[in-house]
C-alpha cells in the first residue's frame, strides 16, 4: 500500500549528496525544465576582465541583489557603466529605472513576461539593445570557461 509523499518546501530538500548546499534552478527551457546547481552573477569590464563575482543563494537571488553590481563598479572604476547587458533576471521597471537613475547610458535589460509594448519592442530590437545582449551572450562563453578549469 502506497502512501501519498510529504511535501516538503525545496529549500529543505537535499539535491546532491556531495554538495548539499545545492539549489533547484527552474529555468523554463523545454528540453530541461530543472537544473540543479548554483545561479553565479559575474561582472565584467568592457575589456573582458572579470570585476566582480558572487555566487547566489536562492531562485529569486539576481532580482533581490540588484544593488550589488553599482557599489563595486562604481568604487573600482569610479563611475558608473555606459552599458549594462543582463538576462531576463534581472528585469523589472524598478532595476531599469536603477541603472538610468545610476548613469547607465544603454540598459540592456530583456523583459521577462507579458505583452511588450511598442516603444519596448523597438528598444529591444535596436542596434543599441542588440549590442548590449551580444556583449551579454559572450560572458556565458567565459562562465562555461570557468566550470570546465574547476572539473
Amino acid at each position: 500500500m502506497c502512501s501519498k509523499e510529504s511535501k516538503f518546501p525545496n529549500a529543505e530538500k537535499i539535491y546532491s549528496i556531495f554538495e548539499v548546499p545545492t539549489d533547484l534552478i527552474k529555468r523554463g527551457k523545454v528540453q530541461t525544465p530543472l537544473e540543479f546547481g548554483h545561479k553565479v552573477f559575474l561582472a565584467e569590464s568592457a575589456q573582458g576582465l572579470i570585476t566582480q563575482y558572487e555566487v547566489l543563494e536562492g531562485t529569486l537571488a539576481m532580482i533581490n541583489r540588484w544593488s550589488l553590481p553599482w557599489n563595486a563598479h562604481k568604487e573600482t572604476f569610479g563611475h558608473a557603466p555606459e552599458l549594462y547587458g543582463s538576462d531576463r533576471g534581472f528585469f523589472s521597471e524598478t532595476n531599469v529605472k536603477s541603472c538610468k537613475r545610476n548613469g547607465v547610458k544603454v540598459v540592456c535589460i530583456p523583459q521577462r513576461g507579458g505583452q511588450k509594448t511598442p516603444t519596448r519592442a523597438k528598444y529591444e530590437n535596436s542596434p543599441d539593445f542588440k549590442k548590449g545582449q551580444r556583449f551579454r551572450a559572450g560572458i556565458e562563453g567565459r562562465i562555461s570557461v570557468l566550470f570546465r578549469g574547476r572539473a
